[in-house]
């Protein structure tokens, strides 16, 4: 993770200025973002340092932003900027959420610096303590295989212990072979096409030539549902009009789908997770 990537949440387009201009000058690069959608999007594409936000009402929205958030960049240090008074429940939920420091408005750029470099040096410290480093395999919002498999593990364990359901959608991609000079613009189209049509908390994962994508509370017909727009979606990709190649290899059949507790067909990784969970040692 780069320690001068900053994301700045504001809908005033004055207040967003003045961050870029302060930050700029100091060295950070500055992305800025009208709202918490807008800013997620930012943020799938890019493993930030500082998140700095906005209060946005009601506080189950910063909750659910911070909570998914930290899922895709755990070491990312985030701060609220506001000048609203914030209730003492709702305080102690953001911080459970994610949030890692709040500033109050009005302040000056010194303040501003120095809650921005404490962030980064806490975050340095954890990855120099061995701590979670940063989960993503690039720059299109891909989380490694290790994490995805993490992820991966801790729902499985959720669906076994408390019925709650989620789908796993296997997608097979073409090879470099295949594609030639086609493969890297056409892997860059694939990757953002999938992130803006997923919700904020679904993971993406690629191993093995496969793409992996993680739907959290999602039964089989849900992701099947999914499957299809999917599937009709890259096929529409400028890349893939004259392409036969891409068009034949992303039919229906290059979708596999796994739903869990209800699933009895599984792949060898799911079922070697499985075998896992089932020789630890579960609290009754």
């Amino acid at each position: 993770m780069s320690n001068k990537s900053v994301c700045v949440i504001d809908p005033l387009k004055n207040l967003l200025d003045v961050f870029r201009l302060i930050l700029g000058e100091k060295g950070y690069e500055v992305d800025t973002a009208f709202n918490l959608e807008q800013a997620f999007q930012y943020c799938s594409l890019k493993p930030y340092a500082v998140v700095i936000s906005e209060y946005f009402a009601p506080p189950e929205k910063m909750i659910h932003f911070f909570r998914n958030l930290k899922k895709l960049i755990p070491e990312a240090y985030c701060i609220i900027s506001t000048a609203v008074i914030i209730d003492d429940t709702d305080y102690k939920k953001l911080f459970d959420s994610g949030l890692d420091d709040l500033l109050i408005k009005p302040f000056g750029k010194d303040k501003l610096l120095a809650h921005i470099e404490k962030g980064i040096r806490r975050q340095a410290n954890k990855i120099g303590l061995n701590q979670p480093l940063d989960p993503f395999e690039d720059s299109q919002g891909i989380v490694t295989p290790g994490y995805f498999k993490k992820f991966l593990r801790q729902e499985l364990k959720k669906a076994r212990r408390h019925h709650q359901p989620f789908s796993l959608i296997s997608v097979k991609l073409p090879t470099k072979e295949e594609l030639g000079d086609g493969f890297e613009p056409f892997y860059f189209q694939l990757t953002r096409l999938l992130r803006n049509s997923l919700r904020e908390e679904d993971l993406l994962g690629r191993e093995n030539g496969r793409m992996g994508i993680l739907l959290q509370q999602t039964d089989q017909q849900g992701s099947q549902i999914l499957g299809k727009r999917l599937s009709a979606l890259i096929q529409n990709l400028p890349i893939c009009h004259d392409n036969r190649l891409l068009k034949a290899l992303f039919n229906q059949e290059a979708f596999h789908y796994y739903t869990f507790p209800q699933a009895s067909d599984t792949s060898v990784l799911l079922k070697s997770l499985l075998e896992e969970i089932d020789q630890e040692k579960v609290p009754s």
